[in-house]
């Protein structure tokens, strides 16, 4: 996984008790990573983190996380859920 210096943030959209969260920090996760990603993403400083598979051109299965601090967020206490609003993959 690759490290760089961003501060994790994302914005919120709040929708009654769940918030929609655009600019969510998406990372390659390797093979190796996959096994333990939450201990991965307390490291790179995360407190939530999401996991999505796709089929890259080559049709091999392809892994990212989506990292989130969720004390960099001004959300209300009411929040309840925490949803990725999108995400692109592109080569």
């Amino acid at each position: 996984m690759q490290q760089h210096n961003n501060t994790m943030t994302a914005t919120p959209v709040i929708r009654g008790h769940i918030a929609f969260l655009a600019g969510v920090t998406w990372e390659p996760v390797s093979s190796r990573d996959r096994r333990n990603i939450k201990g991965l993403a307390r490291r790179l400083g995360a407190d939530h983190v999401v996991t999505y598979r796709y089929r890259d051109s080559e049709g091999q299965a392809q892994f990212v996380a989506g990292l989130v601090r969720r004390s960099t967020l001004t959300l209300p206490r009411k929040i309840k859920g925490l949803y990725s609003l999108g995400l692109l993959i592109a080569s």
